[in-house]
């Protein structure tokens, strides 16, 4: 499948050598995300959310086979990402919040339910995520910088300067910050 990467010209042979493969394994983790995913880039958002789903639901890992080894986790995240896509922000909060009962050390799965309790302006509830995850340091400052996030999604951009420069000065350089940082500056002409 990942021979065909890449070669829009070979998209549609790459669906048709998945669709093989889950006849083969129909409930395999992996192939369900990789479905979704080519689903995803021919502009099939509604099947690469069922492939996600599926995966997410009932999706197996063969331990006699290669896998990547966060792929229930990865799944969760490509579900959460894909209903927000479909503009299904409520079905992703609530999915992408399952995922943290069931992985609540995983970075990724975190990052991906802050990122949207930012974009859905759930101020407290992103720094209660925040100061929730799995940090060895820095975490006023991380949490300064949730909070800055949640500023400039709201548009209000001095308090958000303010936020996320004390964070950066606190030696916070979470790609979050920094990014949420540099949104501020451009939008006060910086």
């Amino acid at each position: 499948l990942t021979t065909y990467d890449g070669n829009e010209a070979l998209a549609n042979k790459q669906l048709v050598v998945a669709l093989e493969a889950l006849e083969a394994y129909p409930l395999d983790a992996q192939l369900l995300c990789a479905m979704g995913g080519y689903l995803q880039n021919q502009g099939r958002l509604d099947l690469a959310e069922r492939s996600f789903a599926t995966a997410v639901e009932y999706g197996q890992v063969d331990l006699a086979t290669w896998h990547l080894s966060e792929i229930a986790k990865m799944a969760a995240v490509c579900l959460g990402l894909s209903r927000q896509l479909l503009g299904k922000n409520e079905e992703a909060l609530k999915g992408l919040k399952a995922a943290v009962g069931r992985y609540p050390d995983s970075d990724r799965v975190c990052r991906c339910l802050l990122d949207l309790l930012i974009k859905m302006r759930r101020t407290d509830e992103a720094v209660g995520l925040a100061g929730s995850m799995p940090r060895a340091e820095n975490v006023e400052s991380f949490v300064s910088a949730v909070r800055g996030a949640c500023k400039a999604v709201e548009q209000e951009w001095l308090g958000a300067l303010g936020y996320l420069q004390s964070a950066y000065a606190a030696g916070c350089r979470d790609p979050l910050c920094l990014r949420w940082l540099t949104v501020t500056y451009l939008s006060n002409g910086q």
